[in-house]
């Protein structure tokens, strides 16, 4: 006994061109907004990084003159004509710098002949925070200083001190020290203000007490 079926043969039914175009258009429009997605995430880290990395040297800018600053010492210099001496520590509109200091802790790790004491010098030089230090403490017209700019796109510094009334200076040394020459050659402020205008930061202001 036979059995016989009597139904219609499957066949299989493929995409048209139509329906393939279709699809190829839905997923290039996909693969577009992915792409644009991935993309603009790339665009914010590379300004994530980049501020990470300006942040990192603002930091370090701020805390070498800091640093700088807690060092300071009552050790004044001669000029460079070798006739009279230098405060310790000098600012104003008389002063070549707008700060400038004596500091010590000078490393010396391969016993160079030199004091660990070190003249330093701070300036905006065409928009950057520029450190200046010389070789020697008491230097002559042949002294060169060697500059070293930390900090680009500074737009303003100012700086004031605190002296022992508490009371804030924009000049150094002050004028109240009773006509006393020696007194301004080693006076030390209790406190260093200084304010830096950054271009993409606004205003960043440090305090440093200096020690006793």
């Amino acid at each position: 006994m036979s059995l016989t079926w009597h139904g219609r043969p499957c066949r299989s039914r493929g995409f048209t061109l139509l329906e393939i175009v279709v699809v190829a258009g839905i997923f290039a429009i996909f693969g577009l907004l992915a792409f644009g997605s991935l993309n603009r995430l790339l665009q914010q880290d590379g300004i994530l990084r980049a501020s990470a990395e300006r942040l990192q040297e603002l930091q370090f800018a701020v805390r070498y003159m800091a640093s700088d600053l807690y060092q300071a010492q009552p050790r004044p210099v001669r000029d460079l004509l070798g006739d009279s001496r230098v405060p310790a520590m000098v600012s104003g509109a008389a002063s070549e710098f707008p700060l400038e200091f004596t500091r010590g802790g000078w490393s010396n790790t391969i016993g160079a002949r030199r004091p660990t004491l070190q003249r330093v010098a701070y300036l905006i030089d065409d928009g950057s925070l520029v450190r200046v230090y010389w070789q020697v403490l008491d230097r002559t017209l042949g002294s060169q200083p060697v500059r070293i700019a930390l900090l680009d796109g500074v737009e303003q510094m100012t700086i004031r001190f605190m002296d022992s009334t508490r009371a804030w200076q924009t000049d150094w040394p002050p004028l109240n020290t009773g006509g006393d020459p020696q007194g301004q050659l080693y006076a030390r402020p209790l406190a260093v203000e200084f304010v830096l205008v950054m271009e993409d930061f606004g205003q960043i202001r440090r305090v440093v007490e200096l020690s006793p």
